[in-house]
């Protein structure tokens, strides 16, 4: 994970250049749904990418997330290939090149995303 300090710089870097919408999500109730997604379409049609801030997740969990990823993008690529996003699912591993983001510049990302169940 990324050090506190270096990752500090970059968000003050990207907020000061408006560069990634902030969206807070303190005291976001029920009434304030509607308002968040509207700031979620907003800043990933406009920009592609938001900071979700006060969502009351715990740092430890989200380094566990972040080092359980390290550990998959670790794995053989015939293992990492047994969880590669299907046509037509929107879960799966997505490795870097197998989307577009304006169907000629490839996406240079790794994404691994699984439906929560229960």
């Amino acid at each position: 994970m990324i050090n506190s300090k270096i990752r500090q710089d970059k968000l003050e870097t990207l907020v000061s250049r408006s560069a990634v919408p902030i969206i807070d999500l303190a005291h976001c109730g029920k009434s304030l749904v509607h308002r968040v997604g509207q700031q979620l379409h907003k800043a990933f049609t406009e920009k592609g990418i938001a900071f979700l801030v006060n969502h009351g997740i715990a740092e430890d969990k989200i380094k566990a997330v972040w080092d359980q990823f390290d550990n998959f993008l670790d794995l053989p690529a015939e293992v990492q290939d047994r969880h590669r996003r299907k046509d037509g699912v929107n879960y799966g591993y997505v490795s870097p090149g197998m989307e577009r983001f304006d169907d000629s510049t490839p996406e240079l990302r790794h994404a691994l995303q699984y439906l929560q169940t229960g």
